[in-house]
């Protein structure tokens, strides 16, 4: 539409939308459309309390009893992109020696079935599955994450992501793993001859690391000092 004061060919008068606005009117039709239908954050003050909370809460340090969150509310009323609105500000994220999932969302199964739950959270934890596993092997695995704590306590890995590196180790051969025979639910891990030799060829790199962020500021004193501490500290954690 040409209005006064506009001439035929004349781009249409839109400063009185947001700029930001203004970029996705001057869009084709079928992208202005597509925008318009695509999902959208919109930050009223419920919505942003509760993102607050769940900020709150992946910070709080881990005890016997965890706080935690239910959100209740109508259809359509904007609780699963709460939740979305989360999850997308703490995304996955691979480091070389491990991969990190900061927060885990999963649709609960439509019907009350422990199998398609314990599916559903080992889907979306990136778990290899086999095809018409029974429900104890899918228990197992999933405890198998949970209870792995004797070496996320050493790592300071998530216990899922404990799981896919012992995973990734196992393929390559650098460890193996066997039932405990005093627990049948946990595993025992065995490293290999390949995965000490690998051992040994990556001392030298850590070790300069060592050297150059721990031994360069120290005297031989001060080093031994510390290598009796540190040994000290080992054996009561060994020992308790």
């Amino acid at each position: 539409m040409v209005t006064a004061g506009q001439e035929a060919g004349d781009p249409e008068d839109l400063s009185h939308l947001h700029e930001s606005t203004r970029r996705v009117a001057r869009l084709p039709a079928a992208e202005r459309l597509a925008h318009a239908r695509a999902d959208r954050w919109i930050g009223y003050t419920r919505a942003v309390q509760a993102v607050a909370r769940l900020e709150e809460l992946l910070a709080w340090p881990g005890k016997q009893r965890m706080p935690n969150l239910l959100l209740i509310g109508p259809t359509n009323n904007g609780k699963s992109m709460i939740v979305e609105k989360f999850r997308r500000s703490h995304p996955p994220g691979s480091r070389p020696d491990r991969e990190e999932i900061p927060v885990l969302a999963v649709q609960m199964p439509s019907d009350p079935k422990v199998a398609r739950f314990y599916t559903v959270l080992l889907t979306a934890l990136g778990t290899p599955l086999r095809p018409g596993q029974r429900l104890p092997e899918l228990e197992q695995l999933t405890l198998r994450l949970l209870r792995q704590t004797g070496v996320q306590d050493r790592t300071q890995l998530a216990q899922y992501n404990v799981c896919r590196l012992v995973d990734r180790l196992e393929r390559e051969g650098l460890v193996e793993r066997h039932q405990c025979q005093i627990d049948g639910r946990n595993n025992v891990l065995c490293i290999t001859a390949k995965g000490r030799a690998l051992r040994r060829a990556m001392w030298p790199v850590y070790a300069a690391a060592i050297e150059a962020h721990f031994g360069a500021h120290l005297s031989a004193m001060e080093a031994s000092q510390l290598a009796r501490l540190l040994g000290k500290l080992v054996r009561q954690q060994d020992a308790g």
